[in-house]
């Protein structure tokens, strides 16, 4: 006798019937992760990020900005032609000193107030204090820079388009040794290098990319592929790279008349734009630099923002 078989077509096997409810959690799990990071990025976005508001403009247009700096009370600044260097007070906008020389770049000052000025062809650092030339260094290398950055230690580095190489020398322009930031790509892939309150450098390196680096140690820490870039921007030079006190990020996109402003873990805070009017571009071609209150723009006109 033959026994019939139970039709088991469809019924759903117990394994099959836990399936679905697994993927409904996994789901609802998903959609609350994003709700919680756009929440958390709203926040951020709406209630942390301080607007920048024009306070005044230092009217410089003979200058075609090149590298630009604040220490102190001053900023120093270059023009792309290289003929001088100029010390200006950052509040009154009065010029207080000026160098004339050949393919100046860049210039720093030191813990003791004195002021290293690099030109190039040939490499050559001349020291100032108190207004005065007190000395001339020719560096053994040919370097064909960026721009300059000065550490706590009041040791000071060189960035070299031609090797992509950051070099390192002391007070004295005896060579301290070099960071390799980018050797590995073409020459002029590097750009802008800054160094914040905690000893940690910035280098800017094309296309688009941030490297931070340790200075205690002379290795990369991190490297961040710069989001948000308009294109054309990401293969630009002059973007800038500072970090504030409190250790948010300020990156200016050259291409797009804007400011990117990220918290210290690489989060976006906030897109700053040329103004409505459309008649003052608020980042256009200028380098800027950032003190406790202020972010300072380089665009012929020197622009003032502070933060409300």
């Amino acid at each position: 006798m033959k026994t019939k078989k139970k039709k088991t077509k469809g019924k759903k096997l117990p394994s099959e019937i836990v399936v679905k409810p697994l993927r409904l959690a996994l789901l609802i799990t998903l959609l609350v992760i994003f709700a919680v990071e756009i929440t958390y990025s709203l926040f951020i976005y709406m209630s942390v990020i301080k607007r920048p508001v024009l306070v005044r403009g230092l009217d410089r247009k003979e200058i075609n900005p090149n590298n630009f700096s604040i220490f102190g009370n001053y900023l120093f600044m270059t023009n792309l032609d290289g003929r001088f260097l100029r010390q200006v007070d950052k509040l009154t906008g009065n010029t207080e000193w000026e160098y004339y020389g050949t393919n100046i770049v860049d210039a720093v000052m030191d813990s003791k107030r004195r002021i290293y000025v690099f030109s190039q062809k040939p490499s050559m650092l001349t020291v100032f204090s108190d207004k005065k030339k007190i000395k001339e260094i020719m560096l053994l290398r040919d370097i064909e820079a960026s721009n300059m950055a000065i550490d706590k230690s009041d040791s000071f580095y060189i960035a070299d388009k031609k090797t992509n190489k950051i070099f390192k020398y002391d007070n004295d322009g005896n060579p301290a040794g070099e960071i390799n930031a980018a050797s590995y790509m073409p020459p002029n892939s590097i750009g802008k290098i800054s160094i914040d309150s905690n000893n940690r450098m910035f280098a800017v390196i094309k296309p688009g990319i941030v490297k931070e680096f340790d200075l205690s140690t002379n290795e990369c820490i991190k490297q961040i592929k710069i989001p948000y870039l308009t294109k054309g921007s990401e293969a630009y030079s002059l973007i800038s790279v500072k970090r504030t006190m409190e250790g948010d990020i300020y990156i200016n996109d050259h291409m797009g008349s804007r400011m990117l402003v990220f918290n210290k873990k690489w989060r976006i805070k906030g897109v700053f734009y040329q103004e409505s009017t459309r008649k003052l571009r608020f980042i256009a071609c200028g380098p800027i630099d950032i003190d406790e209150n202020s972010v300072y723009i380089n665009n012929y006109i020197i622009f003032v923002f502070n933060f409300i």
